[in-house]
């Protein structure tokens, strides 16, 4: 990617549990709700600063679960060309795969433990199993959309296996982690 001058564009890619919106199911189609609070909010103003007042150009892209989950491949992939137009990329999880990952292992087991309230810790072997399975598939979605250069910033507990797996498949990949709590 180069800008008109011959420059090398860089691409900043984002990574967290979900998209900086929440998709819904409306009259056929999908609609987009913005999210309020949290790390979209804050990350909303950096993202539109480096766009537009960066020395260097860099683009930036957002990798996450789009907040429903869709098993029609037809209305995948017309979620993927809509959510395009946003630089957004979602990671398809299912219902199950999204309740043993985030309210199982994030919410009872890892929120309880960086929280200092071992005692609430709920272990369930398919926790873990089902947070490793997602850790994996958001590292293969970032694996289809990465292009040479790119900087990948992953973002909080809930993908802490996401640099590990990408770094095994990408060696010299710019890969950030950052834990929000």
């Amino acid at each position: 990617m180069e800008t008109n001058r011959g420059e090398s564009l860089k691409r900043l890619v984002v990574v967290s549990n979900r998209l900086p919106f929440n998709v819904v199911e409306s009259r056929g189609g999908f609609e987009l709700q913005e999210t309020v609070g949290g790390l979209s909010s804050g990350m909303s103003d950096y993202l539109g600063r480096l766009r537009d007042t960066s020395i260097k150009k860099i683009e930036y892209i957002w990798v996450g679960w789009p907040g429903i989950s869709v098993n029609d491949e037809s209305k995948r992939e017309g979620l993927i060309k809509m959510l395009s137009k946003f630089n957004s990329y979602p990671v398809f999880i299912s219902e199950r795969e999204m309740n043993n990952f985030y309210h199982g292992f994030c919410n009872s087991v890892l929120w309880p433990l960086f929280h200092y309230f071992p005692s609430y810790v709920v272990y369930n072997r398919d926790y873990w199993l089902h947070y490793k399975r997602v850790n994996e598939t958001f590292s293969d979605r970032i694996l289809e959309i990465l292009k040479p250069g790119d900087i990948v910033w992953v973002h909080d507990y809930h993908l802490m296996l996401v640099p590990g797996l990408l770094r095994k498949k990408v060696r010299d990949l710019s890969i950030g982690f950052f834990l929000h709590i």
